[in-house]
């Protein structure tokens, strides 16, 4: 497993042997299963300008075997992506049960693979074709582009870096006119910066319904690991920080190493509250946590 400063390294030369998207997509999938121990890797896109009839198209995936395209190309994997795209928002790690209909994930089980992610691009794309040499002309439309995997256990690295890689490879792509970002700002982003964090109501991203002990044993901090027990999923961040004692600091820090770890998400109060983007809280200074 190569390092980050490897793979960065790696993604240079890649960028400069590249001659489209197609090749470069080909390789971001690959890597995701060589480098990050994933078993399926997909590249999606759509219109992104709203449609009648949104249009996914595959660019690239990868796979570590043979799997049947009735699991990973399903109707309600293909649901999942294109609301993915669409809002531009990420699906954290979680189990396969909580994603699919039951007799789809059952189905994915049985070939080992129980667990999913996903991460739509906040910008828009306007890509070459494919199999276009450098420098041709772009697309006339924007694109929504995202990635989604399928994983047989939890990765050993976070998921993050895989993404972080992938926003690289856009960035470095753009510079060859291989593509171009339009850069807007992002919604999700500034919606999570107007709410107060203590509002916000942490989710657990795993299943830990059956056994809840099992998946704090790998939560080396003791902050976060009692945290990680008191979230049911229905307390604000105030009530759990009232009820487990813990500090302002101590509580930035525990839901830092859980954010980190994806092993929460955060979303808005109340029913039917939607996810809130947290990576623009977890990787900025101390200022935006406004316990």
């Amino acid at each position: 497993m190569y390092s980050e400063t490897v793979l960065h390294l790696q993604l240079w030369r890649v960028i400069a042997s590249k001659r489209s998207t197609g090749e470069l997509f080909n390789w971001f999938t690959h890597t995701a299963i060589q480098q990050f121990g994933t078993q399926i890797a997909q590249v999606w896109t759509c219109p992104g300008e709203p449609t009648h009839e949104p249009h996914l198209e595959l660019l690239a995936f990868a796979e570590d075997r043979a799997y049947p395209r009735n699991l990973t190309g399903s109707k309600q994997t293909l649901a999942v992506v294109e609301h993915m795209l669409q809002q531009q928002y990420d699906i954290p790690l979680q189990s396969v049960l909580n994603v699919f209909p039951t007799h789809l994930a059952t189905l994915l089980q049985r070939y080992g693979i129980n667990f999913c992610a996903g991460c739509g691009i906040r910008e828009d794309l306007y890509l070459s074709s494919l199999e276009s040499p450098q420098h041709a002309d772009l697309a006339d439309t924007p694109q929504k582009l995202g990635i989604f995997i399928f994983l047989r256990r939890p990765p050993q690295r976070p998921l993050t870096d895989i993404y972080t890689l992938l926003r690289q490879a856009l960035v470095m792509a753009e510079q060859k006119q291989l593509l171009r970002i339009q850069r807007t700002s992002s919604a999700p982003a500034q919606h999570a910066r107007s709410l107060a964090l203590k509002a916000l109501v942490p989710r657990h991203t795993m299943d830990a319904a059956g056994n809840p002990l099992t998946l704090t044993i790998a939560i080396r901090d003791k902050n976060a690991r009692n945290l990680y027990l008191a979230i049911d999923d229905h307390k604000t961040i105030a009530e759990l920080a009232s009820l487990t004692q813990l500090s302002k600091d101590e509580m930035s820090q525990a839901l830092r190493v859980l954010l980190k770890q994806q092993r929460i998400q955060l979303y808005e109060p109340g029913p039917g509250g939607k996810s809130v983007d947290h990576r623009p809280i977890l990787y900025q200074g101390r200022k935006d946590w406004h316990l």
